[in-house]
């Protein structure tokens, strides 16, 4: 367990990005948030969504949606609501999601679980338990529960994982496994920050060729500080960051002479 854990410990190329931290927080400044914003943002963790955090947001939503002038606003909104009803209907756990399971009483231990293609979890010597319509937040105590008949007073501990990734303008993109109470920021900065060139107006969350989550709403995140898991990530999502096209001189240059030679035959010419 500790070495699973030790993954998720400063890595060298974290530790290289927290000392890029000014470029980081430069290039979100952009998007709502502030570089002391940031800087808390790598100490801790983000709280994992309750179920009446995510109620409540959906009563914030469709309030701003009843009152939204803008029809591009009104259904950014509703799509929200909807995404939201969809979480607390069916959980936040998908098949082939993991999860590191500690037990300290019993003779489970230590695991590192996996959701299977009925969204159940197996622990070894017992029953498949269901993970249907459970948040990350609700999952320790249902687990506890659950094993409760089993086990005398157990206390479980666990850390649900998710495979996100980062593409575009950033400087080591790929996918990264992580815990879901990852900040977005967090996950930005394991990917190495944004590179030069990136865009930061133009950051997506896209599930497949969808795109789940656009600038405002990510603009939000990064400056409220919100993990993965507030915001409804699920594993095999990816965060795209757009880069800007940089200026090609020798072919401006290349037109400018052709402009020159143009205005020059056409004053001859008079």
């Amino acid at each position: 367990m500790l070495r699973l854990l030790s993954a998720f410990r400063c890595s060298p190329d974290v530790a290289r990005a927290r000392v890029r931290l000014g470029a980081v927080a430069l290039a979100f400044i952009a998007m709502g948030g502030t570089p002391q914003r940031l800087v808390a943002q790598v100490q801790a963790s983000a709280p994992t969504s309750s179920r009446a955090t995510l109620e409540k947001r959906i009563a914030d939503a469709e309030s701003a949606a009843a009152s939204a002038r803008d029809d591009d606003e009104r259904r950014r909104l509703t799509a929200l609501v909807d995404g939201l009803r969809e979480r607390l209907r069916l959980g936040d756990f998908l098949p082939g999601d993991h999860v590191l399971l500690s037990v300290t009483r019993g003779e489970f231990a230590r695991d590192t679980v996996v959701v299977r293609p009925d969204t159940t979890v197996v622990i070894t010597g017992l029953a498949p338990i269901s993970v249907r319509g459970v948040l990350r937040s609700e999952l320790a105590t249902y687990l506890q529960s659950k094993l409760g008949e089993y086990v005398r007073e157990p206390y479980v501990t666990v850390v649900p994982l998710l495979r996100v990734g980062v593409f575009g303008g950033v400087r080591t993109g790929g996918y990264f496994e992580v815990p879901a109470d990852t900040r977005v920021t967090d996950l930005l900065m394991r990917a190495g920050g944004p590179v030069e060139n990136a865009d930061p107006q133009k950051i997506v969350l896209r599930r497949g060729t969808k795109e789940v989550l656009g600038h405002a709403d990510l603009s939000e995140a990064l400056r409220l500080g919100r993990s993965l898991d507030d915001i409804g990530v699920q594993g095999g999502d990816d965060f795209n960051i757009a880069v800007k096209r940089k200026a090609n001189w020798g072919t401006l240059l290349q037109w400018f002479s052709v402009a020159v030679t143009l205005v020059t035959v056409v004053a001859a010419s008079r």
